[in-house]
């Protein structure tokens, strides 16, 4: 049964304030999704502050039209995934979902700061360590200079230290 000029409207509206408060929006061909698979996914998602949407894509094109987006000519079912926090944790979400589910889900794309960005982009944003890790591999490489710092001041010392032991043990 079609849409309704009314139910359009709504979801021309549904898409467009959903990518305003996006971060990242990626688009995803589900055409091998079943309900149950579909249901998993909008959790893990739902789980990082992301939403999954699945719409018509002309009525997407019009939405983000209108937000001075060109949407790419996206192949078979599309699906919208819009994340509101953390862009990394939802390509990674449905990078991870999309490995486990081959036949069901395949990444076509997405839109992030600014950029249209190809499927391989995704899965490189993706493959990005958790903030957490990445926070501590900078603390580490800041912490670096005073660590070999103590350990060269602490050579000498050390040196010391052995020589005067062997001058006691020679004695």
């Amino acid at each position: 049964m079609p849409l309704t000029k009314s139910q359009k409207q709504e979801a021309v509206e549904s898409v467009r304030s959903k990518f305003k408060e996006s971060e990242i929006m990626l688009f995803a061909n589900f055409h091998g999704l079943n309900v149950a698979k579909s249901s998993e996914l909008r959790r893990a998602l739902r789980k990082n502050s992301g939403e999954y949407l699945v719409t018509k894509k002309t009525l997407a094109e019009v939405a983000l039209r209108d937000e001075g987006v060109a949407l790419p000519q996206l192949e078979g079912e599309a699906a919208f995934i819009f994340g509101k926090k953390d862009a990394v944790s939802i390509a990674k979400t449905l990078y991870d979902f999309a490995k486990k589910n081959i036949e069901a889900i395949k990444i076509l794309g997405g839109y992030f700061e600014g950029k249209m960005l190809d499927a391989a982009s995704v899965t490189q944003l993706a493959k990005i360590p958790p903030r957490e890790i990445l926070i501590a591999q900078f603390m580490s490489v800041l912490q670096a200079p005073q660590r070999n710092l103590v350990g060269v001041l602490g050579g000498n010392i050390r040196g010391l230290v052995q020589v005067l032991d062997q001058i006691k043990s020679k004695k």
